[in-house]
């Protein structure tokens, strides 16, 4: 925002407490932050936070519930893995949040997944994790390695935020954050469908209870109906 409180393309950095007052400027509809958090002085270190597993469905445009129920299983499939293989305590290492359009978000503390370091070597680490959880799922799902990101049979994909390693003539030269932000908690996910009618949906925060015993369904009807 500049001076006057307008949209602006000019990069500048607020503190935290200045997302409530990004929320109101947009009525809280289709808003965002980045993952990098900065620090306060200039010779603090740079943070990846959360890191952030973006389970999309194989056809997010149609808004099929088919496609939708897909990615819900996926995400139950990536919890269990965090839990069980990775270690993690859901709520206090990580959160599920259902996206409100294609598909669900885990958001983990990166320390506790040993994420820690220089920036650079953050974003290794993350692209290094983030390609576990991938190879795991497609491992489960019977889907080939070769695949990419896509870790179902149904076309559900994990969007590799991290990027892949970078190489040119044949040196490697590192990783990049090719996602660079994420969408504000309980922030309202608004778009246009298919057939010419708004849709709006909240960005819903799911304990691991709701994501194993609610369908899709369920969970898509509180998204639109929390609008309201």
């Amino acid at each position: 925002m500049n001076e006057d409180g307008r949209p602006s393309n000019e990069f500048k950095r607020y503190p935290l407490h200045f997302l409530e007052t990004w929320r109101s400027r947009w009525n809280n509809r289709n808003v965002y932050r980045t993952l990098l958090l900065f620090p306060d002085l200039p010779e603090g270190q740079r943070a990846l936070g959360p890191f952030l597993v973006d389970i999309d469905s194989r056809d997010w445009a149609s808004q099929s519930l088919e496609d939708l129920d897909d990615t819900l299983q996926v995400t139950r499939q990536a919890v269990v893995f965090l839990t069980q293989s990775c270690q993690l305590t859901p709520e206090r290492d990580f959160r599920v949040f259902f996206s409100g359009r294609k598909g669900f978000n885990i958001e983990a503390i990166p320390a506790s997944l040993g994420i820690t370091g220089e920036i650079a070597e953050q974003i290794r680490v993350s692209a290094t994790c983030l390609d576990t959880i991938i190879r795991e799922l497609q491992g489960q799902n019977s889907v080939q390695s070769g695949n990419g990101s896509t870790v179902s049979a149904h076309g559900t994909s994990i969007d590799r935020i991290y990027g892949r390693r970078l190489a040119r003539m044949r040196f490697i030269t590192g990783f990049q954050l090719k996602h660079p932000y994420t969408r504000l908690h309980s922030s309202i996910n608004q778009w246009v469908s298919q057939s010419g009618e708004q849709v709006a949906r909240r960005r819903l925060e799911l304990t691991v209870s709701d994501l194993s015993s609610e369908g899709i369904e369920s969970i898509s009807s509180r998204a639109e109906t929390s609008v309201t």
